[in-house]
């Protein structure tokens, strides 16, 4: 089934650290999980669960 755009907005309201994350790849396009809590200063537990939850809705995709 397809998210609404209102689900969309609630999943990103819910966690400040997605936008952020969102907002630093669409200047840089491709950055690490240690440039992320550098540039977002922000937890590594953080940034893996936002980075996550951001693939799991097919908005990024992980390099492994």
């Amino acid at each position: 089934t397809e998210t609404n755009p209102l689900e969309h907005i609630g999943f990103l309201a819910r966690a400040e650290s997605r936008v952020s994350i969102l907002e630093y790849l669409a200047e840089v396009e491709s950055a690490t999980q240690r440039d992320l809590r550098t540039k977002l200063d922000a937890s590594r537990t953080t940034i893996a669960r936002s980075l996550q939850s951001l693939e799991d809705r097919d908005w990024i995709e992980l390099r492994r």
